[in-house]
């Protein structure tokens, strides 16, 4: 049996959820509301032995509620659902088909349209994924420096989407917390919901840190699905935006989000088999792990914050010393390359195997900045150009052994390396610094 927990605070969905779920479930149900300080009005008439309504005359929250419901829970399996909710046809047996024993379990998830009680878009799929109303994959990140669930964007989305379409069990590192299924024995072994958030807040956040930290995993099951109604902007003229429960303040947030942080950043859970950066490793999200950023040839160029300068020489900002030829990285590791006035320093036959070697570290799609000289332009202007600058713009200043230059080029001919050494050309741009021509190609790794 599947014992499905619906808390309910002011919930004029309600009764249309729970409809919806006794429709489509194929299996054994009993679904548990928790009406949390409340009856709903008009009054919710089912004549149904497998709903179970429980009245607080009190409201105590949901994250109580939940946990209300769960010690209440004849079934097996648990699957908590918000009560503004659709789900798919037999979505219950699929589920507890699928659900491996440390799985926490997530349905594919849509946008619901209270207006038709279906999902939006469901059946273009892709023009579903393009507009945001699916989302399959979610990773714990960081908004305004606050932890929290956060959506992927679209270009990120897609090249989700086109990758992984068709595992259609797919693990994913965060959910929202409106909906997750998992053996009712695991939920309890887990602690059920930490009622120290407070009573809202960070739930899909627990819920995917102690699916992963525990040792388990946390799945989307693209088998089903089921469709949520966010109280966010663009809802119908009318609706209620925002959380039902009274005390949804920004205070009440920020305990929940404070608690969350002091968790799982400092690693406090005592169930946890993995530390909390075993996570990000393993799912290396955006906003969340800094980008790494190197600054090749730095020299004696200050810090900048998030950014790693490399050069030959061990100088007092250097970072990392290194021959610039092998770069101490493995592949695919570094999101940004910039240079300046370092690629003219080696010979004409080594700058594309050099160029090569810079792409290999980049990431798909890693950006690469090269500044130098733009010796066309120079030589244009030669009798314009103050002769000691003249000089140590083609030769190089020459006072230590790095600093003799090899090669000149043109932003063509710059452009032409990059391109042969597997990168996109985005932007040529031509400036002056003390009437010396110089100019900046910036590329992509294809």
């Amino acid at each position: 049996m599947v014992s499905i927990i619906i808390p309910a605070r002011e919930e004029k969905y309600l009764e249309k959820t729970i409809r919806n779920i006794l429709e489509n479930a194929t299996g054994e149900i009993e679904i548990i509301a928790i009406l949390d300080g409340y009856i709903p009005d008009p009054q919710i008439n089912l004549n149904d032995d497998r709903v179970i309504f429980v009245h607080n005359e009190v409201a105590i929250g949901q994250r109580p509620a939940i946990n209300q419901g769960a010690k209440m829970a004849k079934g097996n399996y648990i699957m908590k659902l918000d009560a503004h909710c659709a789900v798919g046809k037999g979505f219950d047996e699929i589920l507890v088909r699928d659900c491996e024993y440390d799985m926490t379990m997530i349905p594919q998830m849509y946008n619901l349209d209270v207006a038709t009680w279906t999902p939006k878009l469901i059946d273009n799929y892709r023009e579903a994924v393009r507009q945001g109303k699916v989302n399959p994959y979610m990773f714990i990140g960081k908004d305004n420096g606050r932890l929290r669930t956060l959506y992927y964007n679209k270009t990120e989305k897609k090249q989700l989407d086109l990758g992984r379409q068709n595992i259609m069990i797919d693990e994913v590192m965060s959910c929202m917390g409106c909906c997750f299924f998992m053996h009712k024995d695991r939920y309890w072994e887990l602690g059920g919901c930490d009622e120290g958030h407070g009573h809202w807040g960070q739930q899909g956040v627990e819920v995917a840190c102690k699916a992963w930290l525990s040792g388990g995993r946390l799945m989307v099951n693209k088998n089903t699905w089921f469709a949520h109604f966010f109280r966010g902007g663009g809802v119908p003229d009318g609706e209620q935006r925002g959380a039902p429960w009274p005390g949804f303040t920004q205070e009440m947030v920020d305990k929940a989000r404070d608690y969350s942080e002091d968790l799982w950043l400092k690693d406090k859970w005592p169930q946890a088999k993995h530390k909390f950066e075993w996570l990000l490793e393993k799912f290396n999200p955006p906003t969340w792990v800094k980008p790494m950023i190197l600054e090749l040839g730095s020299g004696r160029m200050k810090r900048v914050p998030d950014v790693i300068n490399v050069d030959i020489r061990p100088l007092p900002n250097v970072d990392v010393v290194c021959d610039l030829r092998k770069l101490p990285y493995e592949d695919n590791t570094i999101d940004e390359i910039r240079s300046s006035d370092v690629i003219e320093h080696f010979g004409r036959f080594e700058i594309e195997p050099l160029l090569k070697e810079w792409v290999r570290v980049l990431k798909p799609g890693g950006v690469m900045l090269n500044r130098t000289v733009d010796i066309g332009r120079n030589m244009d202007k030669w009798h314009e150009i103050p002769w000691p600058d003249l000089m140590n713009a083609v030769l190089g200043a020459q006072d230590y052994e790095q600093n003799f230059h090899k090669m000149m080029f043109t932003k063509e001919s710059l452009s032409e390396l990059m391109t042969k050494a597997g990168m996109k050309i985005l932007k040529t741009e031509r400036y002056s610094i003390r009437k010396l021509p110089r100019m900046r190609v910036i590329g992509q790794k294809i």
